[in-house]
């Protein structure tokens, strides 16, 4: 059992996200070329789980900030499996 804890990992990053999306529902004059786009932060953090030295499951929370056009919280997550070459 203790050797499984030593391969449970906590990690926090940041980044950048960009998000582009057709803005059609928005769109009053229901224009078909109108597209839209948002930018901002970032601030993943997570459990990682290491299987063997180079391969991860990983499971992850991540808050973010859309800076661009509009100032919006935004909250997203996921799970995954990561292999590092």
């Amino acid at each position: 059992q203790a050797s499984l804890v030593r391969q449970l990992e906590w990690y926090l990053g940041g980044g950048i996200k960009f998000k582009a999306f057709d803005d059609h529902d928005n769109d009053k004059n229901h224009d078909d070329n109108h597209h839209s786009s948002a930018a901002g932060v970032r601030i993943p953090f997570g459990l990682q789980y290491f299987v063997v030295p180079k391969a991860e499951l990983f499971g992850e929370i991540v808050p973010g900030i859309y800076l661009f056009p509009d100032t919006d919280f935004d909250m997203d997550g996921g799970i995954g499996v990561r292999y590092y070459f």
